[in-house]
């Protein structure tokens, strides 16, 4: 999943008579340094050149920077800088960060005072402005590691806000029956995240999309999707027509539609109607860098979009469907909608749905495809996940680890080495918060260890972290 394209202003305050300005420090080295790591970064500087000094400059310079489409602005304290240059940032568009700069000598006349400058701004921006913004402070050289490490946690949170704003989700077929848990307010959907969910097209629309594809187009495509996998299992060879043409009116729909990310309320119509499952045909559109959610999640789908923003990763949707006390994990697991990079030694097996009520005498045995059959590899991950009210935000951070018991059919993997919003927990405490918070059942995670950019983003939104609540044996 390629990255967004991000503009990072750039900007100078000072006070003319400091040392640093006299020497035109901002000029000669910070400027030309920061575009030599914006090249690095992948990100586009958009630099003011003139310094701020006065409040019509830095009103100019506001005005400029929105003008721009500017994401985020540094400003640096060059020197010890007016007070009232902070006041017109209250209207700029993007977020700000304030840079303070270290003394290049620690006796006699201060040349900088940059740090003091910064601390006042900070103060004047909370306290005399009272400002609900959030406001991010960085300190040191371009090439320092606590500016680095700090300026690289920013770029990948803003490029997951940055996913999120704007964007279009499609609620294909409505909330899958009975998973009223994914039930949410759209109102505040738009008011929290500025995300639109658009309610068409309906399953009817899909349906007739995939029948009306010409038979010869089809059979190239399922030559086609069967070779993105490792093998296709003989009893999923049936589905295979009826999966390619659903994936393919979804993947119309997407691009028509200009959706970000879709919902598809996957059962059961297709099943009843198609004599299929979609969870396969989910796990392509991710790996084909679509982002989609299964039972009409609208949150989740959200979730990944905004995971996939931050790491330039494919996401994914899953449950956590057993627990092991033994060694504190949990199973990550789904009924075959992971995409095909998640996958292990065992490779993508497209296969037929495990069915529940199959085994059942007298029940319905007819195998019925498609799904994505996988142990998921060993690898770092992040889950996130917003509550339906957008207040708070689930994060688990840990890793995919190898076990004998490699878990249910479909697509699995056990997560293990847990932590819950920074502080590690066992079994119990996992399980324990996760019901004790009656959070939903949905669990949005992508590769990588992502929890500094995850607490950063929902610090610019205002959400609290779900923080661990301590198992105990009565009623909590």
């Amino acid at each position: 999943m390629a990255k967004l394209e991000l503009k990072i202003g750039l900007a100078s305050c000072v006070q003319p008579n400091f040392w640093g300005s006299q020497k035109n420090l901002y000029r000669t080295h910070y400027l030309p340094e920061f575009g030599k790591l914006s090249e690095k970064l992948g990100i586009t500087c958009i630099a003011r050149h003139d310094d701020i000094i006065s409040e019509d400059d830095a009103q100019q310079a506001v005005e400029y920077f929105n003008a721009e489409g500017v994401d985020f602005v540094l400003l640096q304290c060059t020197t010890f800088p007016g007070g009232n240059v902070i006041l017109p940032f209250e209207h700029l568009c993007g977020r700000l960060g304030i840079w303070a700069i270290e003394e290049p000598c620690r006796s006699g006349p201060i040349p900088l005072n940059s740090f003091c400058g910064m601390n006042m701004l900070a103060s004047i921006w909370g306290q005399y402005m009272r400002m609900d913004k959030p406001l991010k402070w960085f300190y040191g050289d371009v090439d320092s590691p606590l500016f680095l490490r700090r300026l690289e946690v920013t770029i990948n949170a803003i490029r997951g806000l940055k996913r999120l704003d704007g964007a279009r989700i499609g609620l294909v077929g409505g909330i899958a029956p009975g998973f009223t848990d994914f039930a949410f307010d759209e109102r505040l959907t738009k008011q929290k995240l500025n995300i639109t969910v658009d309610r068409l097209p309906e399953f009817g629309e899909i349906k007739e999309r995939a029948l009306a594809y010409d038979k010869a187009y089809i059979d190239m495509r399922i030559k086609e999707y069967a070779a993105g996998a490792d093998a296709v299992a003989a009893e999923a060879q049936k589905s295979m027509e009826n999966t390619v043409r659903i994936y393919h009116a979804f993947e119309d729909v997407i691009r028509e539609s200009k959706f970000d990310a879709i919902a598809i309320g996957c059962w059961p119509k297709y099943r009843r109607d198609l004599g299929i499952v979609v969870c396969s045909v989910i796990g392509r559109l991710l790996d084909n860098g679509y982002i989609a959610a299964c039972e009409g999640d609208v949150d989740s789908a959200a979730s990944m979009l905004m995971l996939g923003g931050i790491s330039g990763k494919t996401p994914m949707l899953m449950d956590i469907s057993d627990i092991d006390f033994s060694d504190d994990t949990a199973l990550l697991w789904h009924c075959g909608s992971a995409p095909g990079c998640y996958a292990g030694k065992g490779g993508t097996i497209i296969n037929k749905h495990y069915k529940p009520g199959k085994n059942i005498p007298g029940a319905d045995d007819i195998p019925v495809g498609t799904v994505n059959e996988m142990v998921f590899a060993p690898c770092p991950v992040t889950v996130a996940r917003f509550t339906w009210d957008y207040t708070e935000m689930l994060l688990l951070d840990g890793s995919i680890v190898e076990k004998a018991d490699d878990g249910f059919d479909g697509s699995r993997g056990w997560m293990g080495n847990i932590r819950m919003a920074e502080q590690p927990v066992d079994a119990r405490t996992l399980v324990n918060t996760l019901l004790t918070t009656r959070f939903q059942h949905h669990y949005p995670l992508v590769e990588g260890n992502w929890t500094d950019e995850m607490m950063e983003l929902s610090a610019w939104l205002g959400l609290e972290p779900i923080k661990p609540i301590a198992y105990k044996p009565y009623l909590q």
